[in-house]
């Protein structure tokens, strides 16, 4: 997915005021992602969330706050281990419906065992997300307004 455009970036202005512009974007980004992250089948939605989650993250790691980028870390984590599940269970089904019964039970208790895993790993995801947009929600007013510290 594309990030978005961050206009009326000025060149003649501070860093700290040019990152808090991109700042309110980026975390405007993923809140708005998040919505239809929280469609456990909507697998495309999850990895965008991914995405615009490590954005945020690699520019906040140069602004702070560093708690931010640390909750920002453990979300790109669990979403990139679903997205492992996600790309990983439809060739191990396919696999398990080619192949010799015998090896087809394995293939299918794998498969299984995945899917089960990536439904914990989800349930995780969307139980922790009301922290996550309490947070995200904070971070994207202070920007909007001004507020973020940024060094300059």
């Amino acid at each position: 997915m594309k990030a978005r455009k961050v206009k009326h970036l000025d060149p003649a202005a501070s860093f700290g005021a040019n990152a808090a512009r991109i700042v309110a974007v980026r975390t405007r980004e993923v809140l708005d992602l998040a919505k239809d992250a929280q469609d456990p089948t909507d697998v495309k939605a999850l990895h965008d969330l991914r995405i615009a989650a490590k954005r945020l993250r690699y520019l906040l790691e140069l602004t702070g706050p560093d708690a931010t980028v640390k909750q920002l870390k453990r979300l790109q984590d669990l979403l990139g281990e679903i997205h492992d599940c996600d790309v990983q269970l439809p060739p191990l089904r396919a696999l398990a419906r080619d192949a010799p019964e015998r090896e087809a039970v394995g293939l299918r208790t794998l498969a299984i065992h995945l899917a089960t895993r990536r439904a914990e790993l989800f349930e995780r995801f969307h139980q922790g997300w009301p922290d996550l947009d309490r947070t995200f929600t904070s971070l994207s007013h202070a920007a909007d307004s001004g507020q973020v510290e940024v060094p300059s």
